[in-house]
C-alpha cells in the first residue's frame, strides 16, 4: 500500500491495472508483485534508467520469456497494448526495506520527468 500510495505522487505513474489500490479488491492482487507504467516511456528505457540507480526492476510478466508475450499478462487484465508497452514490473518481499522502498520511489521522482 505504501508503494502505491509513493507511485501515485510520481509524475506520470499509472498503477496497472487501473483501480488497484482503490477501486479493486486487494485479494485480487499479490502483495509482492506490482506492475506501473510511465507513458510515454517504454518500460525498457525505463528498467535500464533503474538500473543505472541501483534498482532492479523488469518488463512484462514473470511467466513471460518471450519479447511478444511480455504484455499479454496486462492485456488480458483489459490493459491496452500500448500502455502495457510502458509498464514496468515492481517485485518485492519480506526482505524489502522502507529504506528500499523510498529509495526507488525517489530515483523514480527525479528521474521519470527528464524521460
Amino acid at each position: 500500500d505504501r508503494l502505491i500510495a509513493g507511485l501515485r505522487a510520481v509524475e506520470r505513474c499509472r498503477i496497472l491495472p487501473e483501480g488497484r489500490g482503490s477501486a479493486l479488491p486487494p485479494e485480487r492482487f499479490s502483495p509482492y508483485i506490482l506492475s506501473a507504467a510511465f507513458p510515454p516511456v517504454p518500460g525498457e528505457v525505463l528498467v535500464r534508467v533503474m538500473e543505472s540507480e541501483g534498482f532492479l526492476i523488469s518488463t512484462g510478466a514473470a511467466c513471460s520469456s518471450r519479447k511478444q508475450e511480455r504484455t499479454r499478462v496486462l492485456e488480458a487484465m483489459g490493459v491496452p497494448r500500448e500502455l502495457a508497452a510502458c509498464s514496468v514490473r515492481i517485485s518485492i518481499g519480506p526482505l524489502t526495506s522502507e529504506a528500499e522502498l523510498q529509495g526507488l520511489l525517489e530515483a523514480l521522482r527525479r528521474r521519470v520527468p527528464g524521460l
